[in-house]
C-alpha cells in the first residue's frame, strides 16, 4: 500500500491567509561609526531599507531601530571597504536601559574588541 503525502505527515498542516508574517533573523556583523542613545551609524556590506525594524546587540541584550538611511559609499570600489553607511534611530525605551548599555559597552570597546551583531 502507497501512502499518500498528506498521510504520511506526522503534524496536520494549517492554512495561514497572506497577512501573516514570519520574519527570519540572520545576524551580521557590521563596523559601528559612532552610537548615541538616539541611534546608531554603521558600516555593512548588506543594504537596509529605509524604515526597516533590526535589533542591534550581542548575546546578552538588543536594542531595536528603524533605518532612517542607508547610503552606498562611493568609495567601495576602490577599496575593499563595507558598500553601505545605514543610520538608524532606536526605538527609546522608558528608561533607555538597552540604548544606555549598548553605548556604555560600545564606548568601552575601544580597549577590547566586543561582538556585536545586527539582527534583520
Amino acid at each position: 500500500m502507497v501512502l499518500t503525502h498528506e498521510e504520511r505527515r506526522e503534524f496536520a498542516r494549517t492554512q495561514l491567509n497572506m497577512s501573516k508574517r514570519l520574519e527570519i533573523v540572520k545576524a551580521l556583523e557590521v563596523g559601528i561609526q559612532d552610537i548615541s542613545l538616539g541611534g546608531v551609524r554603521f558600516e555593512s556590506d548588506q543594504h537596509f531599507a529605509v524604515g526597516s525594524e533590526i535589533s542591534l546587540g550581542n548575546n546578552l541584550f538588543r536594542t531595536f531601530a528603524t533605518v532612517l538611511e542607508c547610503r552606498h559609499r562611493e568609495d567601495s570600489k576602490m577599496v575593499k571597504a563595507p558598500r553601505y553607511t545605514v543610520r538608524c534611530q532606536f526605538h527609546t525605551s522608558e528608561d533607555q536601559a538597552q540604548e544606555k548599555m549598548l553605548t556604555d559597552l560600545m564606548t568601552g570597546a575601544e580597549r577590547s574588541t566586543p561582538q556585536f551583531q545586527v539582527f534583520l
